[in-house]
């Protein structure tokens, strides 16, 4: 059973900002693109990219309340002969009965083995394998994904002295609890331009690049490189997933540091993500509280 699992990365999030930062400000070394922090001084590195989340998680877009939706169910139901015993054998799956008479002499192998058959005979969503059981029994698993129904595994005849075990391997509904949110992180480019003027700020060209770059579904071409698009830079796993919803700003952001002055201009991107929580939850069979039992479901 797969543990639960948070949709929003905030990790993979700021990768793909540093991939699309890359992409549209190559001037920029891959080093100078990080998330901002208290110790990144502009007058030691220069031209620098900063990342700076506004919201820390995404912020609940149109509903408080979100959804929640269920997947298919996995489903392994282990059923165990654990005594042997001659005569008529009846073991119901999906509502469908599946029936073997074992003749005299028949070991716990040959009962599990025609019962086996005769759950595949009925042409069910299911599918069956041996497994390995404790000496003197014998078992075989029965397994299907069927959307939101049980499989309601029970023995309906069992002859006397025959015994039976009817378990829960895996049985499960993979359920998302999600929202849409909105994130927005704020990216700040600043330099270092000479008191003389010869060495000019080019912060508001890259800053003017990123908006247009955003705004655009496509990459400009650059010499040597592929043709990027934004959303291959920005979706291109599901830990990304950013839709462009606005951008705000320039702001500015010129600092001092260490008497040095460096000019700095800022855009807040904001994003449209998906918020959910992946996990499993029991199955009817789970809790029915009448599993393995003989008689109808």
């Amino acid at each position: 059973m797969p543990s639960p699992a948070l949709l929003f990365d905030e990790a993979a999030a700021l990768d793909a900002l540093r991939e699309f930062v890359r992409t549209a400000v190559p001037e920029v070394p891959e080093v100078d693109v990080y998330r901002w922090r208290p110790s990144a001084v502009t007058s030691k590195w220069g031209l620098q990219v900063l990342l700076s989340p506004v919201n820390p998680m995404p912020i609940f877009a149109d509903s408080y309340s979100g959804e929640e939706s269920t997947g298919k169910q996995v489903q392994r139901i282990r059923v165990t002969i654990t005594s042997a015993a001659a005569g008529a054998w009846a073991l119901r799956v999906l509502g469908e009965s599946a029936p073997y008479v074992a003749g005299m002499g028949a070991t716990v192998a040959d009962i599990r083995t025609g019962l086996r058959l005769a759950v595949n005979a009925l042409g069910l969503a299911t599918a069956t394998v041996d497994v390995a059981a404790p000496a003197g029994q014998a078992a075989f698993d029965i397994v299907a994904n069927v959307a939101g129904v049980s499989l309601g595994v029970r023995f309906t005849a069992i002859p006397a002295g025959g015994a039976t075990a009817v378990a829960v391997v895996d049985d499960n509904l993979r359920r998302a609890v999600y929202n849409w949110g909105t994130w927005t992180i704020r990216v700040t480019v600043r330099d270092i331009p000479s008191a003389g003027g010869s060495t000019v700020s080019m912060v508001g060209t890259y800053i003017e690049r990123l908006r247009l770059y955003m705004q655009g579904s496509s990459i400009p071409v650059v010499n040597g490189l592929a043709y990027p698009f934004v959303r291959d830079r920005l979706q291109g796993t599901t830990a990304k997933r950013l839709a462009w919803r606005k951008t705000l700003g320039p702001f500015e952001a010129s600092v001092t540091d260490n008497n040095v002055w460096s000019r700095g201009a800022a855009l807040d991107f904001v994003f449209d993500v998906p918020s959910a929580l992946l996990h499993d939850i029991p199955s009817l069979d789970t809790v029915s509280g009448t599993f393995g039992a003989i008689g109808d479901p």
